[in-house]
């Protein structure tokens, strides 16, 4: 991964709406529940994890160009699968289909992506881009990749042909682009970037639509939520802004943070909204508002050992997972520190 520069902003993005949850929405229970864990290959540090469409099998890239493919056993702990190396370079991002549970598709520092049928564990599309590729977003029809790279170029690559479609440079400062997603009408393309914006381009037309100004600083990670109406960004600034899809206002914003916002995302039907920060903790936002309460509240903090490397979502069940390392001291070797990178799984289904 790469070190983003400090952009300082004069402003913050003040709620000009409100947010809603609907009724549906069920409440999870946070107590006695612990997290499931197990430790990924030595060495192998894991850079992106992501949930299959029907919720049953877990994806890891890692720093050694292996992807990973994870089950869960009866008590809900990881167990894997079998392991593909097809890049000569870092698993940056790896990503399931929307429409096959089959399809996986990965982003690679050596200038790759490629997409993978699991049940035959070989590549069936492999495309090049201009520079290390660190991003990657599936067009919610599945029929369209959108992919970032280090050169703050997104590529668009059809799935059919695996072929690039055409390209979008990002500004002209270099280190501008972070993440990537769309919208769920599949005809907006939303980027962060290091300025503390978020830039929202048409598809396929690539003109812009809309500038947010969400942060005062680097963005690190946006998310829309399983509705498509919300989404939400977090940032360097240690605020997460939230955002109505139909009217691009700011109708939320969770300021009372201590440290950067690396991920997040919303659970199967958009009720939590969960993230990862700098200080070692997932916290857990419920945004359904109480009676006389303007905004969600923190629900749950779990405090881990070491950083954090994304989390995920089950699409289907009251899961999270997450990847990252587990501090730990080595008496073996007459001590000292050491980082065990583990993939964990936290089952919050009553």
């Amino acid at each position: 991964q790469r070190s983003i520069p400090f952009h300082s902003r004069s402003t913050k993005p003040e709620p000009e709406g409100e947010m809603t949850v609907g009724k549906e929405a069920r409440a999870l229970h946070f107590e006695g529940k612990a997290p499931r864990t197990v430790k990924a290959a030595p060495q192998r540090k894991v850079y992106s994890i992501a949930w299959d469409r029907l919720g049953n099998k877990l994806a890891t890239g890692d720093v050694e160009s292996h992807t990973a493919i994870w089950n869960l056993d009866q008590t809900g702990k990881p167990r894997l699968d079998f392991t593909v190396r097809g890049h000569k370079d870092s698993v940056e991002k790896v990503s399931w289909s929307p429409v096959n549970e089959s399809s996986l598709a990965t982003a690679s520092a050596d200038h790759t992506v490629k997409l993978w049928d699991v049940r035959s564990k070989d590549t069936v599309g492999d495309a090049s881009t201009s520079g290390p590729n660190l991003f990657l977003a599936w067009k919610p029809d599945g029929s369209t990749l959108a992919v970032g790279n280090k050169k703050d170029v997104i590529s668009f690559i059809d799935v059919r042909t695996f072929k690039v479609l055409s390209t979008f440079k990002v500004g002209q400062e270099a280190y501008l682009l972070n993440e990537l997603a769309w919208n769920k009408a599949g005809n907006m393309l939303f980027y962060t970037t290091a300025n503390g914006t978020v830039e929202v381009i048409s598809y396929p037309e690539l003109e812009p639509v809309r500038c947010l100004h969400s942060h005062t600083s680097c963005i690190y990670c946006i998310a829309f939520d399983p509705t498509g109406k919300h989404f939400a960004s977090g940032g360097a600034d240690a605020i997460i802004s939230l955002w109505d899809v139909e009217t691009l206002a700011c109708v939320d914003a969770i300021s009372q943070l201590d440290s950067p916002v690396r991920y997040l995302g919303f659970n199967r039907d958009g009720r939590y909204l969960a993230f990862a920060s700098d200080d070692k903790s997932i916290t857990f936002v419920d945004r359904a508002k109480q009676q006389g309460q303007r905004h969600g509240s923190i629900v749950h903090c779990i405090q881990v050992k070491g950083t954090v490397e994304q989390l995920a979502w089950n699409p289907v069940r009251d899961m999270i997972a997450w990847a990252g390392d587990h501090a730990d001291v080595d008496h073996s070797r007459g001590g000292g520190s050491r980082g065990t990178e583990v993939i964990s799984v936290l089952n919050l289904s009553n």
